[in-house]
């Protein structure tokens, strides 16, 4: 049986709009539901994912800070007394010392090798090295240094 559309045009203009307004109101909720609803699901999932993770990552942060560094023993712990003559060897030369209040300035002629043990050497002989700079000279490089003694052992 074929609508009759004259029922349409029998409302009110009133009763017209909201029917209008209810329709349109309808076909918002469908849409949402639609559209929203499924990420708002996705949203949920994504968040149980994040704490699952979560938890993962800190249970390795627990058995990380558990890792105790190896006792070292009394000889290991004494340190070598600083001088700039330690530095000067057959692999690198000493060029230039210059001292100050709390350390020195230190210039050394070097190959790439030897720049991880410098920083090592001076560890072991508590000083810390604030700046430095490397500079390619021929075919070694020039190493400055500056020193300050690290009081805080």
């Amino acid at each position: 049986m074929p609508l009759n559309a004259d029922f349409w045009f029998d409302l009110t203009p009133r009763l017209r709009f909201a029917c209008w307004l209810t329709g349109a109101c309808c076909g918002l909720m469908l849409a949402w539901w639609l559209a929203v609803s499924p990420l708002k699901d996705r949203q949920v999932q994504l968040l149980i994912q994040q704490e699952t993770h979560e938890s993962a990552l800190r249970a390795q942060w627990r058995k990380v800070r558990d890792i105790t560094p190896p006792q070292q023993s009394a000889t290991e712990v004494a340190s070598s007394p600083f001088t700039p003559l330690d530095f000067h060897t057959h692999e690198q030369q000493l060029v230039r010392w210059q001292p100050a209040q709390n350390g020195g300035e230190m210039v050394l002629q070097t190959q790439w090798s030897r720049v991880t043990g410098t920083f090592l050497m001076l560890a072991q002989r508590d000083m810390r090295v604030p700046s430095f700079s490397l500079v390619t000279e021929g075919n070694g490089l020039r190493f400055t240094l500056g020193l300050e003694h690290d009081h805080d052992r």
